[in-house]
């Protein structure tokens, strides 16, 4: 079904054999085209609409397949015919000098940035001139994109405006962003400071609420503070009488009661409350949006996690993989359900990521959904060999990416136990530069872990204290030193590789004396708050052999629960605590 219509010598539209209709820039994979369908009645006057997003706004009717409005039906169209109109309107738009009222501007403001980062001049001069333009006349949608696409290009001068001005809406939009971005960085007060100011200048705006809750949420979350549970609910809730209909709030705010608020909640009746308005939320979101499938997985969650009713949780998982068949996230969170809820079916689990791998549609899905598919592949400890070819043809395709040559390194350790290989291939990682986050999920966290299962702690606290070193760290919030090595202690303690009766003996012992050295950090206070349960079920599913025992432990490291509640493992009252921990430190 592959089809290409190019544009000029930078841009192709390309119709993949998934039926998806891409935009190539100099022959790379950049945007997927999005679905509008505008309903317009005949007698509406040519000067009502300044631009495509002016009539979306007005006018739309369907996006992407889904009703925008009670009532609308899904409107389905097929393939080919989708991928022509795409093309006549990206032809439109390269004809009349990238004019970006042509396109919405979810296309043709990342496409503009996209072709000046190409060494397109005539992009370079529109992108230029249209930021401005579309701030001061585009409507609040265009404002949104353009502030969320192009911050980044604003000069000291557009800085200086935009504080300046006296347009209340537009200033309010440029310090949300101002906050989103703050976020990025980790400037949480300067993101505080912002959204308030965002929140004063347009009180009516239900966005801001609702993002608002959901930094405050989050914050709280990753500094371990205490959850101001009442101001967020407040926030939640004052989005949603903004826009009772916007799905998107209550599906927001049932993630927050049910991931954030309810595993802190122990009181049963504000425990119960809490499950109720959970309840309420999501069938809402089903009321809202019954052919959107992210409505399913919203109430599959809450009918697992809190109500423990799995059957009808896996109905749920089902429709939502039934009204998504054709997007490859519908079959990672089908997955993510049955690895945790029906541990017992790996044959659909294996054939679910494989579904998964085979609809992603773009370069950084296709490398996650690969990753994800290798992971379930050695936590089975079968297909290895087809799990190693995927390792090394993501390698290849990709020369010099540090993250795949960290997850290669990663499977030689837990899938082939060959330590040889994996040191080789670890600092052949550590050797190429990424992004600190990157680094250390995929390379440095992993090569701390395999120096630790090994005996090297010398050499392990060398890597870490390299690490806690970078420059970028300065804003990346996360790790300690002992947090550090808690976390390395527990990654170890989650695999089954160091429980299997094929480990070396030495190997085995390791794993008791690692065991004993978190327990001393977890005496010392330290904790892991920053963490899912999706992990430890994860480990249980690969055949951890003590699998209550981690639950706790999973529990008093990320500290939901006390310290005293492992004495009743045989596992942690027998540790005998090492006296050298504290050496690490000197």
């Amino acid at each position: 079904m592959r089809k290409k219509l190019v544009i000029n010598d930078h841009v192709d539209v390309v119709l993949e054999d998934n039926g998806r209709t891409h935009v190539y820039i100099d022959g790379k994979q950049f945007i997927q085209c999005m679905r509008l369908v505008l309903t317009i009645p005949l007698e509406t006057p040519q000067t009502d609409i300044a631009s495509i997003d002016d009539a979306a706004d007005k006018f739309g009717t369907v996006h992407e397949g889904r009703g925008l409005e009670a009532g609308v039906h899904d409107i389905t169209i097929d393939p080919e015919t989708e991928f022509f109109g795409h093309c006549s309107n990206i032809q439109a738009w390269a004809e009349h000098d990238y004019d970006t009222r042509l396109l919405h501007s979810n296309i043709s403001f990342p496409l503009l940035k996209e072709l000046a980062k190409a060494g397109d001049a005539k992009a370079s001069r529109v992108l230029a001139a249209d930021i401005e333009a579309r701030l001061w006349e585009g409507t609040a949608t265009t404002r949104a994109i353009v502030f969320e696409t192009c911050y980044d290009l604003f000069s000291p001068e557009l800085h200086q405006k935009l504080d300046s001005t006296d347009d209340a809406a537009l200033k309010s939009a440029y310090l949300f962003e101002r906050g989103n971005k703050a976020w990025e960085h980790f400037d949480y007060n300067g993101a505080l400071e912002a959204y308030r100011a965002a929140i004063k200048l347009a009180p009516d705006n239900a966005e801001y609420h609702a993002s608002y809750a959901d930094y405050i949420a989050r914050d709280a979350f990753l500094k371990s503070t205490t959850m101001p549970f009442n101001e967020i609910e407040t926030l939640y809730r004052r989005a949603i009488e903004l826009d009772p209909i916007k799905v998107d709030y209550h599906s927001r705010f049932a993630w927050y009661l049910l991931a954030m608020k309810l595993p802190l909640v122990q009181e049963p009746r504000a425990r119960q409350s809490t499950i109720d308005q959970v309840d309420v939320e999501t069938l809402r979101v089903i009321e809202l949006a019954p052919t959107d499938p992210s409505s399913y997985m919203d109430r599959c969650n809450f009918l697992s996690e809190a109500k423990g009713d799995i059957d009808k949780a896996e109905e749920m998982a089902k429709k939502h993989v039934e009204l998504g068949k054709n997007y490859y996230g519908s079959y990672l969170n089908y997955t993510g359900f049955l690895i945790r809820h029906r541990k017992d079916h790996p044959d659909v689990i294996v054939d679910a990521t494989k579904k998964a791998v085979e609809l992603a549609d773009d370069e950084y899905s296709r490398i996650e959904t690969s990753g994800f598919l290798i992971d379930i592949l050695v936590a089975l400890k079968q297909d290895l060999d087809d799990a190693e070819n995927i390792c090394l043809e993501l390698i290849n395709a990709h020369p010099g990416n540090a993250r795949l040559i960290g997850w290669y390194a990663t499977f030689l350790l837990d899938a082939r136990l060959d330590f040889t290989g994996a040191e080789q291939y670890f600092k052949k990682a550590m050797e190429l530069q990424g992004s600190a986050s990157s680094m250390l999920y995929s390379i440095v966290m992993p090569y701390a872990r395999f120096l630790l299962i090994t005996g090297r702690e010398i050499e392990a606290s060398g890597v870490i204290d390299a690490f806690l070193q970078t420059p970028d760290l300065e804003t990346f919030p996360w790790p300690t030193r002992d947090e550090f090595y808690l976390a390395a202690y527990w990654g170890n303690y989650l695999s089954s590789t160091w429980h299997d009766e094929n480990v070396p003996g030495d190997v085995a012992m390791q794993m008791k004396a690692e065991l004993a050295r978190m327990k001393e950090l977890l005496i010392q206070g330290v904790r892991l708050s920053k963490r899912s349960n999706y992990e430890v079920e994860f480990a249980i599913f690969a055949g951890h052999p003590e699998p209550d025992f981690l639950r706790a432990l999973y529990h008093v490291v990320t500290g939901i629960q006390p310290l005293e509640t492992l004495e009743d493992f045989s596992t942690w009252r027998d540790l005998e605590i090492i006296d050298d921990v504290h050496d690490r430190q000197s």
